[in-house]
């Protein structure tokens, strides 16, 4: 009995199923089949939107926005409500956590008053750069906003220079600057580079990000180095940088940074609403590329191609010389708009031995690599570089290579007895340099006197002010028709001016 009441129920429950399938079942007409398609696209259509507000939230995620009330007693006071309008109708957004505090609320002032002429000057110069900066971030997946860490490194300035040594926009020191890929020798730095410096520096930011997991401790690791971020946090024992920056572990550069950028940033996309108003942005940096095979002097491009020296280095801020580097396959030169072509003709047009000039030199018993690069108006690394030379030694006999500028002259070296460090120095115009040890009783006046010239022109020429001492060697420029022409003075050591 109980078998038979199973399996009653059993049958019954099994008939529900299948009627409740089959409803669900579209019946094969082709009515139906189209509504099916459609009830799929609809699907389809409704996926992609939901898929379409998931990418946009995902977005949004990594975007920041500033609270009005955080600024408003920033704000220029006779414009203030509608500088709060426009704030609430831009509403800009910030790809990197923007936290307002009292720290980022110093630096706004700061900015705005005591460094208002200069930050004025960064925010008219960055135009020039940003947007080219920015496109580079975003091709490495980095917040576009790091940009302005140019800003406060170096008002977006090419040959900014550091007590540090650092230098070009993104203030690269030289060791850190060649880990990342940049170039610095006797020819160009392209630290200076404002392309090349923001790839490196985009690197460099990269592997920050993937130490520390946090935008404020990259960018305090930027400032500081790596190294010192981590023991800072290791003493510290956290890591957020707002509670490590409340330790004696960082320096005070270092604590600031991060509100100076926080702070740089508000200002530079609401520059109106924080009293910089009629800005004279300059123009984007925009070039053309001519990729040259062979060294060439630039004064070769000033008079073939009409473009000024100073346009030149504009444009190519990373040569450090008068001629593109000797040592390069291809060489890209960037010259303005329009003028890449025809003046590439021009200059491939030039002898090959009017390019650029070098001269063949036979090193003589007595002579340095210092006193061959003074004669021919270098620098001793210049000469080093071009003969693969490390040391600052040279063997009598050595044949070198020494660059010769177009417009320059060398000096001549006469030696008054041979193989003795006895010289004296005489270039073509007839007017002789001598290097004069100071003696024991020798004063300003005294040296004056003997060799009939000024004391202001010994000063000006050595660039000392009252004080000498017996052993400094000063350079002296002879009248043309000196009596004491003949006279040779002991040179121990020779300083490049």
């Amino acid at each position: 009995m109980r078998r038979a009441v199973f399996f009653l129920i059993f049958t019954f429950l099994l008939s529900c199923v299948k009627e409740g399938v089959v409803q669900n079942v579209p019946e094969k007409k082709n009515d139906v089949v189209v509504s099916s398609e459609e009830e799929v696209q609809q699907q389809e259509e409704s996926s992609g939107k939901n898929e379409s507000e998931e990418t946009s939230e995902e977005e949004n995620v990594e975007k920041w926005q500033i609270d009005v009330s955080d600024i408003i007693d920033l704000i220029e006071e006779e414009e203030s409500a509608e500088a709060i309008d426009k704030i609430i109708s831009l509403h800009p957004e910030y790809d990197i956590p923007m936290i307002v505090n009292e720290k980022v609320k110093y630096f706004i002032r700061y900015f705005k008053t005591e460094q208002r002429e200069r930050f004025k000057k960064w925010l008219e110069r960055s135009s020039r750069y940003v947007d080219i900066m920015k496109k580079i971030l975003r091709e490495n997946n980095l917040p576009q906003d790091l940009v302005y860490m140019a800003l406060i490194e170096s008002g977006f300035s090419t040959h900014a220079y550091s007590r540090a040594r650092a230098t070009g926009p993104w203030q690269f020191i030289k060791s850190t600057g060649k880990k990342y890929g940049l170039r610095v020798d006797a020819w160009v730095d392209e630290r200076r580079d404002p392309i090349k410096s923001t790839i490196a520096a985009a690197k460099y930011l990269k592997d920050l990000y993937d130490i520390f997991g946090s935008w404020y401790l990259a960018a305090a690791g930027y400032n500081a180095g790596e190294k010192k971020i981590l023991r800072a946090m290791r003493k510290g024992r956290t890591k957020e940088f707002w509670e490590l920056a409340e330790t004696r572990y960082l320096k005070k550069e270092t604590k600031d940074y991060v509100p100076k950028l926080i702070a740089a940033a508000i200002i530079a996309k609401n520059p109106e609403i924080f009293g910089f108003k009629d800005l004279n942005y300059e123009d984007p940096f925009t070039y053309e590329v001519i990729p040259l095979h062979f060294p060439i002097d630039l004064s070769h491009v000033e008079r073939e191609c009409g473009i000024p020296i100073d346009e030149i280095k504009f444009y190519n801020p990373e040569l450090k010389k008068w001629f593109t580097p000797p040592d390069r396959k291809v060489y890209e030169l960037r010259v303005p708009v329009g003028t890449s072509e025809w003046c590439y003709e021009k200059l491939r047009a030039i002898p090959e031995e009017r390019r650029l000039r070098f001269k063949r030199y036979i090193v003589q018993k007595g002579e340095t690599i210092s006193l061959i690069a003074y004669m021919f108006n270098v620098k001793p690394e210049e000469i080093k570089a071009l003969n693969r030379i490390r040391s600052n030694v040279i063997s009598p006999g050595s044949e070198i290579i020494v660059p010769v500028h177009e417009w320059e002259k060398p000096r001549k070296v006469v030696f008054s007895k041979k193989g003795k460090k006895r010289f004296r120095e005489v270039n073509i115009e007839g007017v002789e340099h001598i290097f004069y040890t100071v003696q024991k009783g020798d004063s300003l006046w005294s040296i004056a006197k003997r060799f009939g010239v000024s004391v202001s022109d010994i000063k000006k020429w050595n660039n000392v002010d009252k004080k000498i001492f017996p052993g400094d060697i000063l350079l002296i420029i002879l009248p043309k028709k000196s009596e004491r022409d003949s006279t040779i003075y002991t040179v121990k050591k020779v300083i490049l001016l």
